[in-house]
């Protein structure tokens, strides 16, 4: 039964990672059908969820109340000068569904406690990549590609969407900065509209991914083994209660993926303004925010520092040796002594 479905990060978090637990634990087949206890007037957008949720089973995912059975009094409408009238009804004969086992589950809320120890995001990231993409592709992108460039990828959000106004406005003008860099290579890309293969084809051909806070940013749990996650949240969108426990919390329990945050700190940079004291849940619904190109600069300087070739970080990072000395840092000594992979978070003035 899936709790907070409200959109895609919510259900990866509250309905995908305690599925793939227990087909872990054996508990269900991946031959099982799912049937999800969801209604269709539901804010879920179907055609995600049926992929999303439906990729953990090799059957057709249903949704309980299409299978009900079909039973009662059908009317049969006539019409009569324009206007249509119940006319003859007649009854239809109830018939059940049957199965031989079935598991009810009920999982717990994202905000319901304290995230589980144990708790592995981008595993379960993984576990998904695999089932969807070609094992080739999977592994040729299991880790970073060996060439000299930070490919770096911003997320566009589409402002015909329900919550679209909540954006990075200036992203275009990023890009062309971010792509100014000779090392950088820059890229945006609207997820959600090509489908659940190709989002998690593009997103795994990255090192990091550039997003307002919401729900695309989860696709970051489907990235190569220590890529890093950039949250640009809104002015006055901190805090562990709420904020922090949709990807800070999970990336640091998971340790495969980093996150980083860059956090607006002006609120003239956001529109509409609100007050001081509005509280997250209110924020984050509806700013639109300009980055400015220095504030983004120092972070991906930050991220560059702890991605590039290097010998020399043994003892503040845990990545295979083989992974950090197959090359020259692509940081001047200028810009590394400006910069530390211990400055995670980035303030925005």
């Amino acid at each position: 039964v899936p709790t907070w479905a409200n959109n895609f990060a919510e259900t990866f978090l509250a309905t995908i990672v305690p599925l793939v637990e227990l087909q872990s634990a054996q508990l269900f087949h991946p031959s099982a059908p799912l049937i999800a206890d969801l209604l269709e007037t539901s804010s879920v957008g179907l055609s995600w969820f049926r992929e999303l949720v439906g990729s953990l089973s090799t059957r057709p995912l249903h949704f309980l109340h299409e299978l009900a059975p079909t039973c009662g009094t059908q009317w049969k409408p006539i019409s009569d000068a324009g206007r249509q009238y119940r006319g003859q009804g007649k009854s239809l004969p109830c018939h059940a569904e049957c199965y031989t086992h079935l598991r009810y589950c009920e999982f717990n809320s994202v905000f319901g406690g304290d995230w589980p120890q144990t708790l592995d995001v981008w595993n379960v990231g993984q576990h998904l990549a695999a089932r969807l993409l070609t094992p080739l592709f999977f592994s040729d992108t299991a880790t970073r590609a060996d060439n000299h460039k930070l490919r770096i990828l911003f997320i566009q959000r589409n402002k015909k969407n329900v919550n679209g106004v909540r954006e990075i406005s200036n992203a275009e003008d990023l890009v062309t900065h971010c792509n100014a860099v000779s090392h950088y290579s820059c890229s945006m890309h609207e997820f959600g509209v090509g489908g659940l293969v190709h989002d998690v084809k593009k997103v795994r051909s990255y090192d990091v991914l550039v997003g307002m806070h919401g729900s695309a940013l989860s696709f970051a749990f489907f990235m190569h083994r220590n890529a890093t996650m950039l949250e640009v949240r809104p002015f006055g969108f901190e805090g562990a209660e709420w904020p922090d426990r949709y990807f800070a919390q999970p990336v640091h329990l998971s340790g495969a993926v980093y996150h980083m945050q860059l956090s607006i700190g002006a609120p003239e940079l956001c529109t509409p303004t609100h007050p001081l004291n509005i509280h997250p849940i209110h924020v984050q619904k509806y700013a639109s925010c300009i980055i400015p190109w220095s504030s983004l600069a120092r972070a991906l300087l930050n991220i560059d520092w702890f991605m590039q070739p290097s010998c020399t970080k043994h003892d503040l990072i845990q990545v295979p040796k083989a992974e950090r000395c197959n090359g020259p840092p692509r940081l001047s000594p200028h810009e590394q002594s400006r910069t530390s992979w211990t400055a995670r978070i980035i303030v925005a003035y």
